[in-house]
């Protein structure tokens, strides 16, 4: 059987990738992908956190200070951004605006995760720790 992420064979049973779709996953992205998106999820009603999801792997991410700052926004997706409603309440998907433009790569993560295509990195993040204008 193979990885549901990677392609790799998997050994022993493997794991399930819930709350993302797919079969199995080896351990490795196990880890690395589902969960990392499993303990962001966990932490949903505490609205501190971001979910940083790149094409191969995911972390959980905080603001360097109260807010993020537009230039937060940008390194995180690498380039100009666009926000996006999400699927959870309360949050917004931060994407490279010119993701397809610049040819990035599909990110196959978050596409699992809500159901339509993302391209190059996206940060899930609360709608009320972006920086406030003064």
């Amino acid at each position: 059987m193979k990885c549901s992420f990677c392609g790799k064979e998997i050994v022993g049973y493997g794991n399930s990738p819930s709350p993302l779709e797919g079969g199995r996953c080896c351990d490795e992205c196990n880890m690395k992908i589902v969960m990392p998106v499993r303990c962001f999820l966990g932490t949903l009603e505490h609205r501190n956190y971001a979910l940083l999801i790149k094409i191969d792997e995911v972390q959980v991410v905080k603001p360097d200070d109260k807010y993020f700052t537009l230039k937060e926004l940008q390194t995180a997706v690498e380039g100009y951004i666009e926000v996006v409603p999400s699927l959870f309440k309360h949050y917004l998907d931060v994407v490279n605006e010119e993701g397809l433009l610049r040819r990035l790569k599909p990110n196959q993560i978050a596409s699992r995760l809500f159901h339509k295509q993302y391209y190059g990195n996206v940060l899930v993040c609360p709608k009320d720790i972006f920086e406030k204008p003064e």
